[in-house]
């Protein structure tokens, strides 16, 4: 399974270019709507780490109530055509 990403390039340019993503980066910017998506696909967190440069790549893991452990990659500064979304679910459970 692949880690879930939200990459796009709005602080390289242009009008997404605010003075409060170049400051703060994707955390603020990317991490709000990934984390959602991480808790509709997996659910809720109990547990949220994070490392990185939140201006260029930023990775948070997080931990859920069901034992699950998820990791992410955010950027705002990839430079790509369109933002680029991805989040693979599955689950196993072992007893």
């Amino acid at each position: 399974m692949s880690a879930p990403q939200y990459l796009h390039g709005a602080v390289l340019s242009g009008e997404f270019a605010t003075s409060w993503r170049l400051e703060h980066g994707a955390p603020l910017d990317l991490g709000p709507h990934l984390l959602d998506l991480l808790d509709a696909a997996v659910g809720p967190h109990t547990t949220v780490r994070g490392t990185g440069d939140a201006r260029r790549w930023f990775e948070l893991t997080r931990e859920h109530e069901n034992g699950a452990v998820t990791q992410a990659s955010l950027s705002c500064a990839v430079k790509a055509p369109e933002a680029l979304t991805h989040v693979n679910a599955s689950a196993s459970t072992t007893r």
